[in-house]
């Protein structure tokens, strides 16, 4: 009998140290509770082996023997059953563990024993057999039992942090992958092992030719070759990036640099930084690539922008200081009519300013809803009469013809007769610009099918370049090709201006 159990005792150290082994690195729950099941199985002979999980009970749950187990995997001698219909041998035992939290026997119709698996002195498993008839139950299948349920708990428990950590895991590459900005994760030697999608986009490489090979050395290889094009490094960066990596990995660095592709110039800011562990030692270095091509061209309008103002202010307001400062010294009373031509173009200046000024102040209340619009019902043609009369003297100047065609039955409009005047005005002085001596600008006013008052100012001037349609009513936007043919080529608000005013009475241009 000592033989026989020492015999046994080996047997049993060998199936667990064979299933130790078998399970080193899986991190399958099934598979780790099939290998426990076929150990089970042969260490202790049985006709059936099954692992069940314990569920909690909800307070408002009825009492219900069928919602307290779970079975997870069944083994019935050499075939595995997943499947819940099936009633089993181990069923009543496991249910009895799962009540009382404790190791069960039975001994009719055949031998059963169930033994609870706990993590953390909670019972969340239930492991149970049922043996062959007629087996004399012995001390030792118990222990044996016992011993297993730790060795489950032990597994599963290995599982569960395998999973957390490859949840975790996933979560982050999720976030790095779907992150507009490029990321680039070295290690301590400047091998590349991480680079998101952005990355490979913003730089124009495949990731799986990099990973795993020194990313300076790829990069000499590609200059070498000629295919470093769009990554914006020289033969000097390259340089100083590999002595960085080498002699001072706690840098922080900043660039800047200019990729060229098939949609255009992309303008990119690169970080380095190093990656430090919870003992504070270097053991890489994040690179995270920003596409800063908007903010860069924002920049470059503003500049535009303020250039812009600074001209169109600074002409007017030099017309107005030069204009008074001459009458001055010539004196009121020597030289009136001088004098009076002088004063006259100082307060056309300032009064082209205070237009320019106007315009910006009226296109910040459009633009926050907050310029009253007073509707009236006035004719189109009393509209479109005060226009040209206003720009009476511009067309007489110009040599150009300005004709007027209106429906009969265009019934009234309902608008703001300032806020329209001033849209038709910037209309019409833009045809007046643009349109050749001689040439023509006509003005309609129709009622279309949809009964919506339709004016258009068309001339036969060169027209707006198709691809430059889009951005004609933004502020500051002139076109780039066409030049005006009399007059200044105004601020680049005119048209702003007159898209705010027709959409606050909910129309269209």
């Amino acid at each position: 009998q000592l033989l026989d159990e020492q015999q046994h005792q080996i047997d049993m150290l060998n199936h667990i140290q064979a299933l130790t082994l078998k399970l080193a690195g899986t991190a399958d729950r099934i598979t780790v509770v099939e290998a426990i099941l076929e150990t089970t199985r042969d260490i202790l002979g049985v006709q059936e082996v099954a692992l069940y999980q314990c569920r909690a009970q909800a307070d408002d749950e009825e009492e219900d023997d069928s919602g307290i187990l779970e079975p997870i995997l069944s083994l019935h001698r050499d075939r595995f059953d997943r499947t819940s219909g099936e009633e089993r041998l181990t069923e009543a035992i496991a249910l009895k563990v799962a009540e009382s939290g404790s190791v069960q026997i039975m001994r009719r119709p055949v031998v059963c024993i169930g033994v609870p698996v706990k993590h953390e002195a909670m019972v969340v498993e239930v492991l149970a057999v049922a043996f062959i008839e007629n087996h004399a139950l012995r001390r030792r299948d118990v222990n044996t039992l016992m011993l297993l349920a730790t060795q489950t708990a032990a597994h599963l428990d290995t599982i569960a942090v395998h999973e957390e950590i490859r949840a975790v895991s996933e979560r982050l590459r999720v976030t790095i992958n779907s992150a507009r900005d490029g990321v680039l994760l070295l290690d301590d030697t400047g091998k590349l092992v991480e680079c998101n999608p952005s990355a490979e986009r913003l730089l124009g490489i495949d990731k799986e030719l990099f990973l795993g090979k020194h990313f300076v050395a790829m990069l000499f290889d590609m200059m070498k070759t000629n295919e470093l094009s769009g990554l914006g490094y020289s033969r000097s960066q390259l340089t100083e990036l590999a002595r960085q990596l080498r002699l001072e990995p706690n840098r922080i660095t900043r660039r800047q640099f200019t990729q060229i592709n098939e949609n255009g110039k992309l303008f990119i800011e690169e970080i380095g930084s190093p990656v430090v562990d919870t003992n504070g030692r270097i053991i890489g270095r994040l690179l995270v690539l920003r596409d800063v091509t908007e903010q860069k061209l924002l920049a470059d309008f503003r500049d535009e922008i303020t250039h812009m103002a600074v001209h169109d202010l600074r002409g007017p307001l030099t017309a107005v200081i030069n204009g008074v400062d001459m009458t001055l010294r010539q004196g009121l009373s020597e030289y009136p009519e001088d004098n009076e031509r002088i004063l006259r173009l100082s307060l056309e200046s300032a009064r082209s300013l205070m237009r320019l000024i106007d315009s910006l102040l009226d296109i910040a209340k459009l633009e926050s809803r907050r310029m009253p619009i007073k509707p009236q019902a006035i004719a189109a043609a009393e509209l479109i009469y005060d226009a040209v009369q206003t720009l009476a003297n511009s067309i007489t100047q110009a040599q150009v013809h300005v004709d007027t065609r209106i429906d009969a039955d265009l019934p009234p409009l309902l608008v703001d007769p300032d806020l329209m005047r001033r849209v038709l005005i910037n209309l019409i002085d833009n045809a007046i610009r643009f349109t050749p001596q001689e040439g023509k600008i006509l003005i309609t006013a129709t009622l279309t099918e949809d009964q919506e008052a339709k004016i258009s100012v068309i001339d036969s001037g060169p027209g707006i370049p198709a691809e430059e349609r889009d951005q004609i009513f933004e502020q500051y936007r002139q076109s780039s090709q066409n030049k005006p043919l009399r007059g200044s080529k105004g601020t680049g608000l005119g048209l702003t201006f007159c898209k705010l005013a027709v959409e606050g009475h909910a129309g269209r241009i």
